[in-house]
C-alpha cells in the first residue's frame, strides 16, 4: 500500500504496475474452496482436530472513537452478571460471556508515546507502540492464528468493514490505520472488505474460478515483470506472495490425494442461505452491517475461514448516526468528544448501545447454529468484542472492558466477570496470547505480554 511504502526506490513504470496488480487480483479468483476435513487435519498435525468435533474459530469486532465509560461496564451481581445500558443488548447471552474489565493496551504507562485514536486502533491486536513517528504496526494476533489454521481453509482470514479507506494521513498516521485492526506485519495492513457482494463472492461464488489452472502460472508473467521493477524490500514481499500461492496449490494437491470426502464432522451447509448481495455500497449503515454479519456467520458455519475481524465503524469517522433514534446528523467522532454536555453524552451513549445491538445479532446467529452434540457454532468460536478506548472524549486506553463471547468448547469457562483493574499486570496482549494458544499457535509471549490469562478455571 503506497501510504506505507517508506522506500526511496520507485518503479519506472507505475502505469504497468497498476495493470499488473489487477492481474494479480484476477488471479486470486482462481483459488479453490475446500471443506473442513478432519482426516486431513490429523495428517497435518492439527492439535485440536477430532473426527467428531468441529474446529475452533476466532473473531474480533470493534468500532472506533471509544465509548462513554460511565455506561460501559459489566459487573458480577449477587445472582447474575449486571450490564450497563450500553451493553444491555448482550445480557441475554450472559452465560456465554467472559467479561474482562480492567485490561489495558499498554504496559505500565498510559500511552507510551502514542497519541490516541488510530494509534490505539492499530495496536489493539498487536501490542505494538505506534506513534506519529512510525508508519506501521506489527503482526496482529488474528494473523498469527490465520497462519496456523490457514492450511485447513481456503480463506486464511476475513477482514470486514463498512467505510472506504481515506486518503493521506490522519493526525500524522497513514489513514489505513483508522480502518483495519488486522496487520500481517509492520507495513502490511489487511484492508477491510467493505462491499458485501465482493466479500460474498470471495467466499461463496465459484462461477468465475479456473480450478484446473495453476494460480501461480496464471500470474507468473506479471509477477516476474513486477519483480524486476521494485526494490529489494518489495521483492521480498513478492516472494512471500509467491510462496503463499504455491502453498495453497500444494495444499489442494495433498488434500485431493490424501483425503476421503465425507469422513468425520462436516459443515452442515454447502451453499449459502442468503442471496448474493447487490453490487456497491448498501443504502444505509444498518443494512450494511446486517449483510456483513450474515456473511461472517456463514463463512464460519461453512468453514470458509476460521479467523475474522469486523470494524463496524472506522476510527475518527464522521459518518452520521442519525439512523439511531435520538441522534441527530452528527458524526461519531464529534459525538465522542462530548465535553460533558448532557445532550452529547446521551447521543454518544445511544451509538454505543447501537453497536452492541449489532454484536448481539451476530452472537445470536452463531448461537442458533447447532454444530454437533458438543454444542453450537458460538461454543466453538471465541468472539472478542471491545473498544480501543474506555473514554473516547479523553482518549484513555487504560481501563478497557473486553468481552470474550462464546468459546465454551475452546477451554473457556464463560458466564463470569474476571476483574483485572486490581492487578498491576493487566495487558490485553496477555488475553491475545491465551486465545492464540487455543488456536494452536505455539508462543510463550506476544506483543508486550509475558504470560497467557487463565480463562478456564
Amino acid at each position: 500500500m503506497n501510504t506505507l511504502n517508506t522506500s526511496s526506490e520507485k518503479s519506472s513504470d507505475p502505469v504497468d504496475l497498476r495493470i499488473e496488480r489487477r492481474s494479480f487480483l484476477k488471479g486470486l479468483a482462481a483459488t479453490i474452496v475446500l471443506p473442513w476435513m478432519p482426516s486431513y487435519a490429523y495428517s497435518m498435525g492439527d492439535k485440536f482436530a477430532d473426527a467428531a468435533l468441529p474446529p475452533r474459530r476466532f473473531v474480533a469486532v470493534t468500532f472506533g472513537n471509544g465509548v462513554y465509560e460511565k455506561d460501559w461496564w459489566v459487573r458480577a451481581g449477587k445472582s447474575a452478571m449486571e450490564f450497563s445500558s450500553s451493553l444491555q443488548p448482550l445480557a441475554p447471552f450472559a452465560n456465554d460471556i467472559t467479561a474482562l474489565p480492567g485490561l489495558r493496551l499498554f504496559d505500565d504507562t498510559r500511552d507510551e508515546g502514542a497519541s490516541g485514536h488510530m494509534y490505539y486502533f492499530t495496536n489493539l491486536l498487536s501490542g505494538a507502540i505506534v506513534t506519529p513517528n512510525t508508519v506501521g504496526a506489527a503482526i496482529t494476533a488474528d494473523q498469527l492464528m490465520a497462519a496456523e489454521v490457514s492450511k485447513y481453509t481456503d480463506i486464511p482470514s476475513l477482514a470486514l468493514g463498512t467505510e472506504p479507506v481515506k486518503s493521506g494521513t490522519i493526525f500524522g498516521a497513514p489513514a489505513v490505520c483508522a480502518s483495519t485492526i488486522s496487520w500481517r506485519g509492520a507495513t502490511s495492513p489487511v484492508p477491510a472488505e467493505i462491499y458485501p457482494q465482493q466479500a460474498f463472492d470471495r467466499l461463496f461464488n465459484a462461477k468465475n474460478r479456473e480450478a484446473d489452472k495453476s494460480v501461480l502460472d496464471y500470474v507468473l508473467g506479471d509477477l516476474n515483470r513486477v519483480s524486476s521493477k521494485v526494490n529489494y524490500a518489495d521483492r521480498q514481499k513478492l516472494e512471500e506472495y509467491t510462496a503463499s500461492v504455491r502453498e495453497l496449490e500444494q495444499r489442494i494437491s495433498r488434500t485431493q490425494s490424501q483425503v476421503s470426502a465425507g469422513e468425520g464432522w462436516q459443515p452442515d451447509l454447502e451453499e449459502p442461505t442468503m442471496a448474493r448481495p447487490d453490487p456497491g455500497m448498501p443504502a444505509n449503515t444498518p443494512e450494511h452491517i446486517d449483510l456483513m454479519n450474515e456473511i461472517l456467520a456463514l463463512a464460519l458455519r461453512m468453514d470458509k475461514t476460521r479467523v475474522a475481524t469486523f470494524v463496524m465503524a472506522q476510527d475518527v469517522t464522521n459518518r452520521p448516526y442519525n439512523f439511531v433514534e435520538g441522534v441527530e446528523n452528527n458524526g461519531l467522532h464529534g459525538l465522542s468528544h462530548h465535553g460533558s454536555s448532557k445532550r452529547s453524552i446521551e447521543a454518544f451513549r445511544r451509538t454505543n448501545r447501537w453497536h452492541t445491538e449489532q454484536v448481539a445479532k451476530l452472537v445470536g446467529k452463531l448461537k442458533r447454529v447447532k454444530e454437533d452434540a458438543s454444542g453450537t457454532l458460538l461454543d466453538n468460536t471465541m468472539l472478542l468484542f471491545t473498544a480501543t478506548m474506555n473514554d473516547g472524549d479523553r482518549h484513555d486506553p487504560t481501563n478497557l472492558t473486553p468481552l470474550l463471547i462464546g468459546g465454551r468448547n475452546c477451554d473457556i469457562t464463560p458466564g463470569r466477570v474476571r476483574e483485572y483493574s486490581i492487578f498491576e499486570d493487566r495487558r490485553i496482549c496477555n488475553l491475545h496470547l491465551s486465545l492464540m494458544q487455543r488456536m494452536g499457535v505455539e508462543r510463550n509471549s506476544f506483543g508486550n505480554s509475558f504470560h497467557p490469562l487463565d480463562l478456564s478455571s
